[in-house]
């Protein structure tokens, strides 16, 4: 092999057969750059693939008709018997933050970005804190809520609200805040009242009208009219005329 390596590499190697330890270093040497650039291989190619990931998260939180967001705490809260969860929540109703949240969400509450973005629960529920208390108390003790919720729009519009939400915990399982999707199911809400009491009327109307068909004298059957008058249209006072 010598015969192929150039002349001043000859004394070098010749020691080295030598000594072999005088080689470590150079193969030492040559592991390392290896290794570093492999990693630095793997480490682009991780920074190349995030930011894909990234982007992709991204267009499904603003693309969705489902209203997402991320509310997190300035800091953790333990939420177990060792608390006055009471006082947990007093710190977490003005502490809580809305960061992050889709356009979907900020339709639902009539709301710009800057407008919601900060928003505390205090400022969702102003208009019954202890409806707003007793569902993050649920929410907390679970950890994870699916629940309906009647909340206000930033104008102060009633809506009615379906939503998931779930916990976010440090190691030490304290929370730090939660991730949300909602929808606004305002409309359904009054479809279903307005078929409930659809259904209520025909019920009341058949029963007035087997109490007719029951009744022998003119009287029993405005007898029969007034009892299930007030069903079909709620009043303090009624007349029945019958012919």
């Amino acid at each position: 092999m010598l015969g192929i390596i150039f002349p001043p590499q000859k004394s070098a190697i010749n020691q080295a057969s030598h000594n072999p330890s005088q080689l470590r270093p150079s193969l030492r040497m040559k592991h390392t750059v290896d290794a570093t650039e492999e990693s630095h291989t793997i480490t682009s190619q991780l920074d190349e693939k995030q930011p894909t990931e990234q982007a992709h998260l991204d267009l499904f939180f603003s693309q969705s008709l489902d209203g997402f967001f991320f509310m997190m705490l300035d800091r953790p809260v333990r939420w177990d018997d060792t608390v006055d969860k009471e006082k947990v929540l007093d710190y977490v109703f003005s502490h809580q933050r809305v960061t992050k949240v889709n356009d979907a969400m900020l339709a639902q509450y009539g709301a710009t970005r800057a407008q919601f973005i900060g928003l505390t629960p205090n400022d969702f529920y102003q208009h019954n804190l202890a409806h707003g208390r007793e569902v993050w108390r649920r929410f907390f003790d679970a950890g994870r809520l699916h629940v309906e919720t009647d909340e206000r729009k930033l104008d102060g519009t009633p809506i009615s609200i379906e939503g998931d939400y779930l916990c976010f915990y440090d190691a030490e399982g304290r929370i730090t805040g939660h991730f949300g999707i909602q929808r606004d199911v305002t409309e359904r809400k009054r479809a279903e009242a307005a078929l409930r009491q659809s259904n209520q009327r025909l019920k009341t109307l058949q029963e007035i009208n087997r109490a007719i068909l029951a009744a022998r004298s003119p009287a029993q059957i405005a007898q029969a009219a007034m009892r299930h008058i007030h069903e079909l249209a709620p009043c303090l006072r009624a007349n029945v005329a019958v012919f």
